[in-house]
């Protein structure tokens, strides 16, 4: 009986080790390199653009809040700021009804602010006091106003509440009816 031993062959080719060049690393981090440089800056802007959306929901809710309420109970509720003009620390709703005020409701304070970042709230009014906007139990205003909210950072980007005399609310963002930036 013959045993025969197989013998391996050797191969005297060199295999590449498994993975990754140094070329091809350096190929792949210029690719994200470039691609944050692109998305981070962008990225800035939809936060702040996202911030300021929050921001004026919350006025505009409440002072849909405020009109509905004078409609309701049929006496005179007013928005008042918290902080004089500066609506950016928040405001109050009060009702004026039976000779007393109510507090309805309060949304932000001196040390929660509404506007955050390098936002402001500003209220012009047209012939009232700023810092107040009260609705009557018909459900109009005494005096129109406009809202602007505003980023310091990125003066191309805001928010516009107009009160009408009829109570009723526009929201704009950039640009007023004229077609002029208001920040």
């Amino acid at each position: 009986m013959k045993i025969m031993l197989m013998k391996k062959s050797v191969s005297h080719k060199n295999h590449a080790a498994p993975g990754f060049t140094i070329v091809e690393l350096l190929v792949t981090l210029a690719i994200i390199g470039i691609t944050a440089a692109i998305v981070l800056p962008q990225m800035g802007l939809f936060t702040s653009g996202n911030r300021m959306t929050e921001q004026i929901n919350k006025l505009s809710r409440d002072l849909n809040y405020a009109r509905s309420e004078a409609i309701t109970r049929g006496t005179p509720v007013q928005v008042l700021s918290n902080n004089g003009t500066n609506w950016a620390d928040g405001w109050v709703i009060n009702d004026l009804g039976n000779n007393a005020v109510t507090l309805l409701r309060q949304t932000g304070s001196n040390t929660q602010p509404i506007a955050k970042g390098t936002t402001t709230l500003v209220e012009t009014t047209n012939g009232g006091t700023a810092g107040d906007i009260t609705f009557r139990p018909d459900g109009r205003v005494l005096n129109a106003a406009t809202f602007l909210l505003c980023d310091s950072g990125n003066t191309n980007y805001g928010k516009q509440i107009i009160i009408s005399l009829a109570g009723r609310l526009e929201i704009n963002s950039n640009k007023d009816r004229s077609g002029a930036t208001f920040c």
